[in-house]
């Protein structure tokens, strides 16, 4: 044999038929491997039988790990076999007999590649684990392969990849458990609780001894008897999730755990409530089952009551992307508070299979929808767990996601066979995903019990996906005004705006700040806000109106009422294409000489008019970039880039535009407009634009927009075209000056 030539050893091992070599055992016989059932396995040197030899991960490559996968070759063999390749062993680590080690099932190692020390590698017990009703799942149990001793002296040359491949199809191996397991099952509980599901179980060590679950460090290189597991990390719980398909009378839990004897305590989640079992000295022994019948109302024992009382606050839920109930999570705590209750979708007699879905509204708004597919038997429930009391009104969002689709949305409380409507609405899904909003009042008497929305007369033969938003019990009053700010003129006067109260215990309030209070009064009367102000003769002042309802809790809402002063004066102008074009012509008559369709800068003013008395009159400035002055007419003119007032005016309340285009409130429109606070900086207006189309000149491309602005620090006005131009016939500005 030359330098640089290596082994390569397949190994076919037979795991003997006697109680040790179970993969899985239900405590009643023997059960057979399954296929693509896989063990770890290393070999070392008999001379050094601590230290792991080095082998590749595939035919051909360099030696780099300590340990390959064997995986099974026929499960249904008897005895089953398990073959396994140990590539590009260098010549240094050839011998004829080797030491072979292994864990079983794979998935239970948590040692690295790069781990050679035989007397410490990692197996986990999981704290989170699944079961059947008939026995733990074998992906959780550990067991370790009893030290075996193979041979590689009978083997064949390789020319292509200078190797020597050696073969031993003849050894059989045990295997031993390291954990143990349980077989835990609950009798005793109250009989109004017997066919309640069990969503969960969770075991928590309590004792001196919490480490039931985790990560152990092992010595592979001896006997399981001999074996101590050593806590890297370790976890004191271990849960078992269920489906919620089996009744706490009916359910028997199954789990894997660390031997030992643990002090725990039990909780059995189930819809209605939560059972609590603490018991001592529960003994989980290696390769035994434990099998404890845990009978409920022993003096430890305690339980939890899901229901909930709301009487006389709010209770709500704020659905997210990662809170709806899906096909992940069939069931969701629900509650932005401290109080939590359960809710989960159903589909009365449906074939089919079905789940809820987290649909996206709008930004950052989340819908439920209560069914992704068909819902064969044209209903679908979403209920909650145990029972809510002191359910005196609700707040409810519904829809349908289909536009060409309807639903019967029904309310309901549901105390057991008993079910009171509260209320009931027909949907389409031509609102869209914004859905309608209800107040409900509860008139019925029934305040307490589960809580049931129910989509019914759904069509069966195709996808409806009726979806709920915002759910809310005995919601906060709400105040909807229909704007928060209003200005005023100097004179005395009145105004109104509407005022919409929900989930009101009767009338609301309406004050005024004390600073407002000698000019300035409010009351509200069917739907409506009335104001009234008296004629000012100083400055500038202002008042806030607050309407507050009252149910559970309070809300209110705030209109902020701005008088001017007693010498402010309202001005409008209003230049028009002809004086434009008038400005134009006197500036060629003074000799500049003007190009054809060749654009000037242009400056020029107008006479602002006071609008309460016309012998106030006001110079207002502008400058234009570009104006096209052979183009121009006493009808209208072009412009590009800015067209703006070249001096301070006062505080600009509206624009109305003639032109060509409508001002856009897009930034790459092709006319916007603008205003400033100091002349040097402009900002864009994006809202307060409202357009309409004209015949002011009789030509179909004529066009009206009218800007409206509440902030009383713009008091410069100007129009741009930042990518084309525009054609205007009049502009008209109102603005006033304190």
């Amino acid at each position: 044999q030359t330098s640089g030539e290596s082994y390569d050893l397949k190994v076919s091992v037979k795991a003997g038929a006697s109680a040790e070599t179970k993969a899985i055992y239900d405590g009643n016989g023997y059960m057979q491997f399954e296929s693509y059932d896989r063990f770890y396995g290393a070999i070392a040197k008999k001379s050094a039988p601590t230290t792991a030899i080095r082998v590749a991960t595939n035919l051909g490559y360099e030696a780099s790990v300590y340990y390959s996968t064997f995986t099974i070759d026929d499960a249904t063999a008897t005895p089953p076999t398990f073959v396994g390749n140990l590539y590009s062993i260098v010549e240094a680590d050839y011998e004829e007999e080797y030491l072979l080690y292994g864990v079983f099932p794979s998935a239970r190692l948590s040692t690295t590649y790069s781990e050679e020390d035989l007397t410490d590698w990692r197996v986990t017990v999981p704290s989170s684990q699944t079961s059947t009703q008939t026995e733990w799942n074998g992906d959780y149990d550990a067991m370790v392969l009893e030290p075996t001793t193979i041979s590689a002296a009978t083997y064949s040359y390789d020319d292509q990849y200078n190797e020597y491949t050696c073969e031993d199809d003849s050894t059989t191996v045990r295997f031993g458990h390291l954990f143990g397991f349980c077989k835990m099952d609950f009798k005793g509980v109250p009989e109004e609780y017997a066919n309640a599901p069990v969503r969960s179980v969770i075991i928590k060590a309590t004792g001196e001894n919490q480490a039931i679950a985790g990560t152990y460090s092992i010595d592979v290189t001896k006997t399981v008897a001999e074996i101590e597991l050593t806590p890297t990390s370790s976890s004191a719980t271990i849960t078992l999730p269920s489906d919620g398909s089996i009744s706490i009378s009916d359910y028997v839990a199954w789990f894997v755990a660390a031997p030992g004897t643990y002090d725990v305590e039990i909780t059995v989640v189930t819809p209605l409530v939560d059972f609590v079992f603490e018991r001592e000295g529960l003994q989980i022994t290696r390769s035994t089952i434990t099998s404890p019948t845990v009978n409920y109302k022993s003096a430890s024992d305690g339980s939890t009551s899901h229901a909930i009382d709301v009487t006389g606050e709010t209770w709500t839920q704020t659905l997210t992307s990662s809170n709806c109930i899906t096909s992940s999570y069939p069931y969701r705590s629900w509650g932005d508070g401290e109080k939590k209750m359960g809710f989960s979708l159903s589909w009365p007699g449906s074939t089919n299979e079905n789940y809820g879905q987290a649909e996206w509204a709008s930004s950052g708004v989340y819908k439920q929808l209560m069914a992704r597919n068909t819902v064969t038997g044209g209903k679908a429930v979403l209920s909650s767990d145990a029972a809510f009391s002191g359910m005196e009104s609700f707040k409810f969002n519904l829809g349908v996601a289909q536009s060409d689709k309807a639903a019967k949305f029904r309310i309901l409380i549901v105390n057991g066979t008993d079910s009171t409507e509260v209320a009931s609405y027909t949907l389409s899904g031509s609102l869209g995903m914004a859905g309608q909003t209800y107040f409900i009042d509860n008139t019925t008497g029934v305040t307490s019990g589960i809580l049931q929305v129910v989509a019914d007369s759904l069509d069966t033969e195709n996808i409806v996906r009726p979806f709920l938003g915002a759910i809310s019990i005995n919601p906060a009053p709400e105040v909807y005004l229909g704007e928060s700010a209003v200005k005023v003129e100097k004179t005395a006067g009145s105004g109104e705006t509407t005022c919409e109260i929900l989930a009101a215990t009767g009338e609301p309030t309406v004050t005024v700040s004390e600073d407002a209070a000698e000019w300035l009064s409010a009351s509200y009367a069917d739907g409506k806000l009335t104001y009234q102000y008296t004629a000012n003769t100083d400055s500038k002042r202002t008042g806030t109106i607050t309407v507050t309802a009252s149910g559970v809790g309070s809300t209110s809402a705030s209109l902020t009422v701005s008088q001017a002063s007693a010498t402010a004066v309202t001005y409008k102008y209003t230049i028009t294409a002809e004086d434009v074009y008038n400005a134009i012509q006197a500036k060629i008559a003074d000799g500049f000489e003007a190009s054809a369709n060749t654009y000037y800068a242009l400056d020029f003013t107008t006479t602002a008019t006071g609008t309460e008395d016309p012998s106030k009159t006001m110079t207002v400035g502008f400058t234009a970039d570009a104006i096209n002055f052979s183009g121009a007419t006493a009808e209208s003119f072009t412009f590009r880039y800015s067209f703006q007032n070249n001096a301070e005016t006062g505080y600009i309340q509206e624009a109305v535009v003639y032109g060509s285009k409508y001002v856009s409130n897009s930034y790459y429109g092709d006319m916007v407009s603008r205003l400033s606070k100091d002349g040097s900086s402009w900002t864009q207006l994006t809202s307060s634009i409202s357009g309409t189309n004209v015949s002011y000149t009789g030509s179909s491309s004529d066009y009206v927009s009218t800007i409206t602005n509440d902030i009383e620090d713009y008091t410069w006005f100007g129009l741009r075209c930042a990518w084309s131009t525009a054609s205007i016939t009049k502009i008209e500005v109102t603005f006033t000056v304190q």
